[in-house]
């Protein structure tokens, strides 16, 4: 409509000039003058009138975000929403890439988290050997948050094989999965690999079921439906970890709001624990170690605002015994 009343007014003005010339005043059988001045008029009155509907469009946008919804389709929305950031960054290629990466990320998920608290206890396996090739902690993990979304069978699974982690990584039936590295000589379908100990809704316990196959186990947990709204989702799981790995991982696999993260080991003969930041924040999250004379090594980890998918928290060890030694580890 805009292209239409600039060419209007543009024609317009161009007839009322060439019905000044003296030939045209002459031999004129149309009113020229008065045709010019007329579409002139009209395609301004139009443009102004497209530019008051036009501002008071986004002023409704801006203030009931619904409206837009209601107005415009999904796609056009990206495209919006797209033309936005393209605006705000002078780069079309970032600006569709970014909005791209959000989707999927955030929009496209199946379910956003609040509040959530995430607890690590490190402890000796005694199935195996206390040090040196062979020797595992044992990792206690118990996540407890507040969702929205989806209801459902929750899936939880241990995988040996790096492509099909990634893959489970994506799909939206999988709370959790864990990778079993091969080459640590264990079975990702053992029992005393990986288990998954409870897992409640609203602090009802629901019924777990385990099947194992080649190459990985998973166990399944069925998500009733509460009447929709918000639920309280909590569950336990434990998993070996190589002692010799000096690392353990958290993946943050939903959006998420607020997360508190506590690790703790017993006898385990871990000497400090660090905690890089890979969060993908730009804001820092707080880190508090309680004190050395503390009977019990507790190193907290909080962060108050949003968490996308595919970052998470990363835990690494320094052992009293590669420290007495001269290890790579104490150098």
């Amino acid at each position: 409509m805009a292209l239409f009343a600039t060419i209007m007014a543009a024609v317009g003005l161009g007839l009322s000039a060439v019905s000044q010339l003296p030939g045209v005043k002459d031999v004129a059988v149309l009113p020229v003058k008065d045709i010019g001045g007329g579409l002139f008029t009209t395609g301004l009155v139009i443009l102004v009138v497209d530019y008051l509907i036009s501002r008071n469009l986004i002023m409704a946008f801006l203030a009931d975000p619904d409206a837009m919804n209601r107005i415009a389709s999904p796609d056009m929305v990206d495209r919006i929403i797209e033309s936005g950031l393209d605006s705000r960054l002078n780069d079309p290629v970032l600006a569709r890439d970014l909005y791209t990466d959000l989707r999927e990320h955030v929009i496209d998920v199946d379910e956003r988290r609040y509040d959530t608290h995430v607890s690590i206890t490190l402890t000796p396996w005694q199935n195996g050997p206390a040090e040196g090739e062979g020797a595992m902690f044992v990792a206690t993990v118990r996540w407890d948050y507040r969702v929205t979304g989806r209801t459902g069978v929750h899936r939880f699974a241990c995988v040996g094989d790096a492509g099909e982690y990634r893959q489970l990584l994506r799909d939206p039936t999988v709370t959790k999965v864990v990778h079993m590295d091969p080459r640590t000589g264990l079975d990702p379908g053992a029992a005393d690999v990986f288990e998954l100990v409870e897992f409640t809704i609203n602090g009802v316990s629901q019924r777990i079921e385990h099947r194992r196959r080649d190459g990985g186990q998973v166990f399944s947990a069925e998500s009733p439906d509460v009447g929709g709204g918000e639920r309280h989702v909590s569950y336990t799981y434990r998993a070996l970890t190589p002692r010799h790995g000096h690392l353990f991982y958290i993946d943050i696999d939903r959006p998420t709001h607020g997360i508190r993260a506590d690790f703790t080991h017993h006898d385990c003969g871990i000497r400090y624990v660090n905690v890089p930041d890979f969060l993908g924040s730009p804001r820092d999250p707080w880190v508090h170690r309680s004190p050395e004379t503390s009977s019990t090594s507790v190193i907290s980890l909080s962060h108050d605002g949003w968490i996308l998918p595919k970052t998470g928290i990363t835990y690494t060890w320094t052992l009293h015994d590669e420290l007495r030694s001269g290890g790579p580890a104490g150098h």
